[in-house]
């Protein structure tokens, strides 16, 4: 009979220990944010595997700064007002979203620990631009990484479906809200403007990281924008144009 109480005992406190964990905020926030991607993934009929290794490369790329931490925290107030208005029938074309934008709340998933630039890199594109310019950016710079230059074009043409549903996914839930990104100082607003393509802006994103350093001399005969609005979100050091 002893023995039998202890093994009671000691069932009922993993029962506890179990609903303890249960509890946690932080793996209720963890177990609510796999659902809402779950859902969105089959909403979209787009694979896990399909997913994985369109977005995989996106982790860690870049880290917003100051001013696109500005921008994060502006789309997760309007977020969290969205869904507290129009709730799960808003929910299944914006969960990723809005999974992408509370980075801090994702330290639990082997993947995707890192990706609210995206959020801020986007919202600095659609200043200017529109879904398909950002897609092609994305797609650009997903598609290089890790990747042989002759595998590069196959790449991108298996990634761009994937990338255009989380481009719109996350357009949802950014200036499609009424917010933008943060403005540029008024000299650089002030003077002579010149566009990019995709492409090339996707190159000099990948020459900047490459060549990260604390400080940063840009010489151009005239303000790119799309190029400055991205270092202006992304940027940690001195920047002087």
């Amino acid at each position: 009979q002893t023995m039998m109480i202890s093994k009671m005992d000691v069932a009922a406190r993993g029962m506890d220990l179990t609903n303890t964990a249960f509890k946690s905020p932080l793996l209720q926030v963890a177990v609510s944010v796999g659902s809402e991607l779950c859902d969105w993934l089959t909403h979209e009929r787009i694979p896990r595997k399909d997913y994985l290794m369109a977005m995989g490369p996106a982790e860690g790329f870049a880290q917003p700064n100051r001013n696109g931490l500005q921008v994060l925290e502006a789309a997760q107030r309007c977020s969290e007002e969205v869904t507290s208005k129009f709730g799960k029938f808003f929910s299944s074309s914006g969960a990723l979203g809005r999974r992408i934008i509370p980075d801090e709340y994702l330290p639990f998933w082997e993947f995707e620990p890192s990706s609210s630039w995206m959020v801020t890199t986007q919202t600095s594109i659609l200043a200017d631009h529109d879904e398909d310019y950002a897609t092609q950016t994305f797609c650009n710079l997903l598609a290089r990484r890790d990747t042989a230059p002759n595998a590069r074009s196959l790449r991108y043409r298996l990634i761009y479906p994937v990338i255009s549903k989380v481009v719109s996914s996350i357009h949802l839930h950014t200036t499609n809200m009424g917010y933008d990104s943060m403005p540029l100082p008024e000299g650089l607003i002030n003077l002579p403007k010149y566009r990019i393509g995709p492409n090339d802006l996707a190159l000099a994103i990948e020459s900047l990281k490459e060549n990260d350093t604390h400080d940063m001399v840009l010489e151009m005969d005239g303000c790119i924008p799309v190029l400055i609005g991205w270092v202006y979100h992304h940027w940690g050091g001195h920047l002087v144009i």
